[in-house]
């Protein structure tokens, strides 16, 4: 594995994380953390396990949708929470990460 598949698997499980620890304090249901972390843990495995420049795209588009709510949760009330600016943070990095990622394993093969 290179230094950008590491970064974004990293972020990815910081951004997690954060989340995790986040929806514990404000009582999350089940349902919620299911469907919110689900993709972030399938390709921050499958970005581990077998990683392809298609996985990468495709997870950049979901990386959009993850940042809107993350914008959202920083920028929309008067006052932000550190866990929402970790997450917001975790996301960039693991966006740039894929982008850069995709772009090298297009140069490789």
């Amino acid at each position: 594995m290179n230094n950008l598949n590491n970064l974004f698997i990293t972020s990815i499980f910081i951004t997690l994380a954060a989340y995790l620890v986040q929806a514990y304090q404000i009582g999350t249901p089940w349902v919620g953390l299911v469907v919110w972390t689900t993709p972030m843990v399938f390709f921050g495995v499958r970005a581990a396990l077998k990683p392809s420049r298609r996985l990468f795209q495709v997870c950049a588009f979901f990386l959009l949708i993850y940042f809107m709510g993350a914008c959202l949760a920083v920028f929309g009330p008067p006052t932000a929470s550190t866990l929402d600016v970790i997450q917001l943070s975790g996301i960039v990095v693991a966006f740039l990460a894929t982008i850069f990622q995709s772009k090298y394993l297009q140069n490789v093969k």
